[in-house]
């Protein structure tokens, strides 16, 4: 086999990569390690810099930039016994094989990006979630509104490499700041008064529990759904939501839907009020 790589191919190899660590808007130069990257590596601190210029064979940034390039020269100098006619079917092809939920959830971001959506983040603090709001706003799927005090997201961002920026890219409503707050805790007293939550700790919970307040600004209207849950437990994300939110009216509990992709299989494990699960294929 390593007799058909030829020089060509190699060079096309080191060009694609030196193109990424080049280019001032490349994921590679800009952005952070994934966290498959990190565990992969045992947490080593991989950001792109003196100590990290050659990217590592396990970087899944390289899959859709790699192989394309290295196709292309092996066909322009004769040696591939099967050309690729479409370049960009392939890039998805290989996509796949980072993102295994490629083909699952294709249809669902085709719908977001046709008619994106305001959406709450409301542990926007998480490392996770400010990766994922870099993706969407790149990608154009939905307009964030991150939850989060503004001096720790902002040296999140810092930390992580991250090219968005709090109230241009997304809006950033910081829990601890803000003079709507005094109408939120009013509102969320109104709701909570008559189950033993006084005024003075309506604010406290306001100002302290990030998926109360983002459940707050949901019922006003102010985004189209939210996002909860990398922090804490379901059931105390659940409790919160359903305490402001409420239910459907002719709903008698809320459900919560698992995706689980397996070799032999996808399947989607229903999660129903009493407890119990359902599965579908």
């Amino acid at each position: 086999m390593w007799g058909h790589i030829n020089k060509e191919m190699r060079l096309a190899c080191v060009r694609a990569i030196a193109d990424l660590v080049t280019t001032t808007k490349s994921d590679l130069a800009t952005a952070d390690a994934s966290e498959v990257l990190d565990k992969a590596y045992g947490g080593e601190d991989l950001h792109f810099g003196p100590e990290y210029i050659i990217p590592k064979p396990f970087d899944p940034r390289l899959i859709t930039v790699i192989p394309p390039a290295v196709a292309k020269a092996a066909m322009e100098s004769g040696v591939a016994t099967r050309p690729v006619k479409d370049f960009e079917a392939y890039r998805e092809k290989l996509a796949q094989y980072m993102f295994r939920s490629t083909n699952v959830m294709k249809s669902v971001f085709n719908r977001a990006w046709e008619n994106p959506q305001r959406i709450i983040f409301s542990e926007g603090e998480d490392r996770r979630v400010l990766r994922t709001v870099q993706v969407l706003i790149d990608e154009g799927g939905v307009h964030p509104i991150v939850v989060g005090r503004h001096k720790v997201v902002s040296q999140r961002i810092k930390q992580l490499r991250l090219h968005i920026r709090p109230d241009v890219d997304f809006e950033l409503i910081d829990p601890q700041s803000g003079k709507r707050h005094t109408n939120l805790a009013e509102e969320y007293h109104d709701i909570m008064g008559r189950r033993g939550v006084w005024p003075a700790q309506a604010e406290v919970v306001v100002r302290s529990n990030t998926t109360v307040l983002g459940s707050l600004l949901l019922r006003r209207g102010e985004a189209d759904a939210l996002i909860a849950g990398p922090v804490g437990t379901f059931q105390e994300n659940l409790r919160d939501t359903i305490d402001i939110i409420g239910l459907r009216e002719g709903v008698s509990c809320a459900a919560a839907m698992q995706l689980l992709i397996l070799d032999k299989g996808t399947y989607f494990i229903d999660f129903g009020g009493g407890g119990r699960a359902s599965f579908g294929g």
